[in-house]
């Protein structure tokens, strides 16, 4: 750095009182790296400790009594979500992180051992409404993007997105309508996020860009299974407009979120390049003539969104106030 620093005197020709300033504004900027980082390996640990917690239930831990495994279980959830109350906001959301996973692995556990008769959807329903409280009381970017997940997990196991759609199918195109606009509320808790007085974090990158991903997924794969098994240009369009609309919220939003945009723009593709499958294959093109032409959509939809996602993000560079810049 401080041979970039007096690169930029030599070449800029900087007077003796504007290398002075330069160097002192270097000097004077805090490391912006060290709260991230200290956050990061916080988070990254709990993750580890639930995971390892998850992984030993799932061994069956033999040697050792349902009632010994349940209070363990139950200690998991209780002695993190405590000592969150009373440690620093540094360790909070980490804390509940490591509490919001126990809690996963101690209602899996119970739905195990005692037969609940439960669906694997209910399950996730319940992980999330439960863990609800806790992630508006901590105003964590990370547990709000772990609690998108969670939700999303429920919605996609009880529509069946993990089983082939066949609740979709089995309800016509009415069904497959009512299961896309149930995605919707899942991106708009993101989108609404910021604003929400109490239990806005101070950014909300993650559970954002998480959400949007996630409801991208799902309208995507609603997309490709209108066009390809009900046949529904009808029902297509309605997964395109969806997707639309996190699009036009991140465009009009200040910073524009180019993560956002640039996952909306690889939905879009998908589901054009499902058309143009679809029709080349209605057509009858020969082999190769059809394998030539979805290919052309290919290098064409690429060279399309890589050229306009550049060029819309060294606008939004070129116009960004230093405060919101990253």
């Amino acid at each position: 750095m401080h041979s970039l620093l007096q690169d930029l005197i030599v070449r800029l020709r900087l007077t003796p009182a504007q290398a002075q300033q330069l160097w002192q504004s270097y000097h004077d900027s805090p490391p912006p790296l060290l709260p991230w980082l200290r956050r990061g390996i916080a988070a990254a640990a709990a993750l580890l400790l639930g995971a390892a917690l998850v992984f030993g239930i799932a061994a069956h831990w033999s040697a050792q009594t349902r009632g010994f495994q349940l209070l363990v279980l139950e200690a998991a959830v209780l002695v993190p979500a405590l000592l969150a109350a009373l440690v620093a906001k540094t360790w909070r959301a980490a804390l509940l992180l490591l509490a919001t996973v126990a809690l996963g692995g101690l209602l899996a556990f119970v739905g195990q051992t005692y037969q609940t008769g439960a669906d694997a959807w209910q399950l996730f329903a319940t992980w999330a409404a439960l863990s609800l409280l806790w992630v508006v009381l901590a105003a964590s970017d990370v547990l709000w993007a772990l609690w998108c997940c969670i939700a999303a997990a429920a919605l996609a196991l009880w529509s069946g997105l993990g089983t082939g759609l066949d609740l979709v199918l089995g309800g016509g195109a009415l069904a497959l309508t009512w299961h896309a606009l149930l995605w919707l509320p899942l991106w708009a808790v993101a989108a609404v996020l910021p604003h929400l007085p109490r239990c806005a974090p101070p950014h909300t990158h993650w559970s954002r860009r998480c959400a949007a991903l996630l409801v991208f997924a799902a309208w995507t794969t609603y997309g490709l299974w209108a066009l390809f098994e009900q046949r529904s240009y009808a029902h297509f369009a309605l997964p395109v407009g969806l997707i639309l609309l996190p699009c036009l919220h991140a465009w009009r939003s200040r910073p524009r979120d180019m993560v956002v945009l640039a996952l909306g723009v690889l939905a879009l593709n998908v589901l054009w390049l499902g058309l143009v499958v679809r029709w080349v294959g209605r057509n009858a093109w020969s082999d190769l003539g059809g394998l030539f032409l979805i290919s052309l959509a290919i290098l064409g939809s690429i060279a399309l969104s890589v050229h306009g996602l550049l060029r819309l993000q060294r606008q939004t560079s070129t116009t960004m106030p230093a405060e919101d810049a990253p």
